[in-house]
């Protein structure tokens, strides 16, 4: 089922760490690198719309700091790709511990926006997610609101808490370019730092799902928050 992505083979199912009764998979961050695993899933067809929830919990003493001093100390944890045009969406942990909701696309091979000029929205920071060893709800709704706009909207919650809206991105898109459809989601992709040598760290996915938000609007019972 996963495909494309890295370092899978640091990634595992761990029978240990479990959520819901069920075993969970394992991302080993291991000290001295900046290896982590990015499982990329293609979607049985582009979604216009999509929802992209997932169930997380970090090590306790978790960080996106490491031994280099040019880097932003970031990671990105969840995203997508698009079916019809270069870029990507992502949720990233970005300026060590601030959340931030990002997508735009691009000219094949270049840094030159195409249909979605880069977008941000700015989420709010980490506070108890690296040390108390609880789950968390990441909620990403991503909808093409009319052939040339979009909004992207990121909600966070400690696991059955209610979700809480914390960033929000809209776009239009460039003239003659209509949105970009989502072709596949990334569970995890890149760390920017280099972690020291006895900085060995993990994350669990407990659970995830996508679904198709024209079929099902809302899927989450979210409407309410907007």
């Amino acid at each position: 089922m996963y495909g494309d992505g890295h370092d899978a083979q640091l990634a595992e199912l761990d029978q240990s760490v479990r959520y819901n009764g069920h075993a969970t998979v394992k991302y080993n961050a291991p000290g001295g690198v900046s290896n982590i695993p990015g499982l990329w899933v293609t979607l049985p067809h582009p979604l216009s719309t999509m929802w992209l929830r997932a169930k997380i919990r970090f090590s306790p003493g978790f960080t996106t700091t490491g031994v280099l001093t040019n880097s932003s100390n970031a990671y990105k944890l969840l995203g997508w790709g698009y079916a019809n045009s270069y870029g990507s969406g992502r949720v990233e942990i970005t300026n060590t511990t601030q959340y931030q909701l990002y997508y735009g696309t691009l000219v094949a091979g270049t840094n030159t926006p195409s249909s979605t000029p880069n977008q941000f929205g700015i989420g709010g920071n980490i506070t108890t997610e690296w040390s108390d060893g609880g789950w968390y709800d990441y909620i990403v709704e991503y909808q093409t609101t009319s052939p040339t706009t979009s909004i992207a909207r990121l909600w966070i919650a400690k696991d059955g808490s209610t979700p809480v809206l914390r960033a929000t991105s809209t776009s239009t898109s460039l003239s003659g370019y209509t949105m970009a459809q989502i072709g596949y989601v990334m569970l995890g992709l890149n760390f920017n730092q280099v972690r020291a040598a006895s900085q060995s760290e993990a994350l669990w996915y407990g659970q995830w799902e996508v679904v198709d938000g024209v079929q099902h609007p809302n899927p989450f019972g979210l409407a309410g928050n907007y």
